[in-house]
């Protein structure tokens, strides 16, 4: 069984929250207890929205938890790190202060940060072309500032890495869970979940 979780909120500002699904997946099999996840195979958001034609966007990130960051290589501190593709940014509508919205998370090693990170270690957000460095000596560069995200989005997080930079592998299992998926169903879920449960009987 396939269900849909929905984070919007008639409190939100964004026009078309209630619209925005989580893709998420319950399992019953005889003599264990149910598993369910909020995390499904990378192929989720682009199969199903070229499968199904009430789908008119998809957005995926992986979340890392914290990471430590510096604009040099001393002065850590700790910050919440996501990885997400282009298509988060326009289901949730970042508003970009700097940067271009088509290419700021195209490339691996690219990373959007919010005004608030900008301001934190760049003391402004002329910062585009700059770099937050991680212990594990791996370079980011920022290429695009965003404005805080509003409260009740299912992102806490002030890092964004490009998901290009993520060894995600695709694989035809959508049942194997690595990967929060959001869809963008502006006429209800119903296809969607209809469509879902069926591969997952497969």
């Amino acid at each position: 069984m396939v269900t849909d979780s929905v984070w919007g909120q008639s409190s939100l500002t964004l026009p078309d929250v209630e619209s925005i699904f989580r893709v998420e997946v319950s399992l019953e099999m005889e003599g264990l207890d149910p598993i369910h996840s909020e995390t499904v195979s990378p192929s989720v958001g682009p199969t199903v929205q070229e499968e199904v034609t009430e789908v008119t966007g998809f957005g995926r990130m992986i979340r890392v938890g914290t990471t430590e960051v510096s604009p040099t290589q001393e002065n850590f501190q700790s910050e919440g790190l996501v990885f997400v593709d282009p298509g988060v940014a326009q289901l949730f509508e970042w508003e970009y202060i700097a940067g271009d919205p088509e290419t700021a998370l195209a490339k691996p090693l690219q990373m959007v940060i919010t005004e608030a990170i900008a301001l934190k270690y760049f003391d402004g957000v002329e910062c585009l072309g700059q770099t937050l460095n991680l212990p594990t000596e791996i370079s980011y560069t920022i290429s695009g500032v965003i404005k805080d995200l509003p409260k009740g989005l299912p992102i806490a997080e002030e890092l964004f890495a490009s998901y290009a930079t993520y060894p995600v592998r695709s694989n035809s299992q959508m049942i194997e869970g690595t990967v929060e998926t959001y869809l963008q169903v502006p006429v209800g879920t119903s296809a969607v979940t209809a469509y879902l449960d069926r591969v997952v009987e497969k």
